[in-house]
């Protein structure tokens, strides 16, 4: 009689060990079938769907880096100023369009001016950055374009747009989708 109730306690805990191991299979595959359906979004040029990890980690250090700007300023990672700020857009990103003007804004008001702040516009052969695009984040930033922002995406490690950064000391600060990811709150 005790071994049957000691085996069907150790039946009882199996199942019970089986029931959340397969619980937390359901939640990781959930996950991954909506980053493989936005993924695939993007992959088929919707350009409205945003992955939501755009690579950038804080604490990761900026790779080296040397690229022109559209005004002929040459930047180097090694150079980059205290507390940066760093944006990458994509013309034909719809969050992108939404990011950008509060990207100028934000950026209009950082102390240092435009010399502390970089953007990057990625481009493809079909979709190239606008004139106005150009002009716009040049009031406020040193922009990249061309094999220039692919340079600066590659050392920052971008893979989404957009996607908006601080850096210090050759290390990303703070980075995401939006600049709400930026402004940490305050210590208590």
């Amino acid at each position: 009689m005790p071994v049957l109730v000691a085996a069907v306690v150790v039946v009882g805990l199996l199942c019970v060990l089986d029931l959340l191991l397969t619980l937390g299979t359901i939640r990781r595959l959930r996950e991954h079938s909506e980053l493989l359906t936005k993924l695939t979004s993007v992959l088929r040029g919707d350009s409205s769907a945003v992955l939501s990890d755009p690579g950038v980690r804080e604490g990761a250090r900026v790779e080296s880096f040397i690229a022109t700007a559209t005004s002929g300023e040459i930047v180097s990672g090694a150079a980059l100023p205290a507390e940066a700020l760093v944006g990458f857009f994509d013309p034909g990103c719809e969050p992108c369009e939404k990011v950008r003007p509060e990207f100028i804004r934000y950026a209009a008001g950082r102390p240092g001016g435009r010399d502390t702040v970089l953007a990057a516009i990625s481009s493809r052969p079909d979709e190239t950055p606008s004139p106005a695009w150009i002009a716009e984040l040049d009031a406020v930033a040193r922009v990249f374009v061309g094999p220039a922002a692919e340079a600066v995406q590659t050392a920052f490690g971008v893979s989404t747009w957009p996607t908006v950064c601080t850096v210090a000391d050759g290390r990303i600060t703070a980075s995401g989708a939006t600049l709400s990811a930026l402004r940490a709150p305050a210590a208590v």
